[in-house]
């Protein structure tokens, strides 16, 4: 198991790759390309929604938000919520990506006697990791 030094480092290597990776796409946009177009779109809209809820203060830790799915305010709420749909209900095996705002989707998940399917963030150790209640 990594540390949290080390899990913060390879956080900040990511956060950092992404980021010359869209200046590359935004450039390949301006010239014409209209798959970098397409990225560089969906970039600027991540780029807005980020600073949103940092400006609006609606983010919770971790923060900043930037380069991540946020975690955000009223999120711990969602699990709540989702359990209460038919399609949860009747639903045996739920897939719920890693990510803070996701906990209580998973949570929610494991209440139900579901079982629970999450990807291993970088693939660290296969593709999904299976948890039965």
């Amino acid at each position: 198991h990594e540390s949290e030094a080390q899990r913060l480092k390879l956080d900040k290597e990511a956060r950092e790759g992404m980021e010359d990776y869209m200046q590359q796409v935004e450039a390949l946009a301006e010239q014409g390309n209209v798959r970098a177009q397409k990225t560089a779109w969906k970039w600027r809209v991540r780029k807005h929604v980020w600073n949103y809820l940092e400006d609006n203060d609606l983010a919770d830790f971790p923060r900043p938000v930037h380069h991540r799915i946020p975690n955000f305010k009223g999120s711990a709420q969602v699990g709540q919520r989702l359990a209460q749909l038919p399609e949860f209900a009747n639903a045996a095996v739920v897939k719920v990506n890693p990510d803070t705002p996701q906990k209580s989707v998973r949570v929610a998940t494991l209440r139900a006697g579901k079982t629970l399917y999450v990807p291993q963030p970088r693939l660290r150790t296969g593709f999904f990791s299976r948890i039965m209640p």
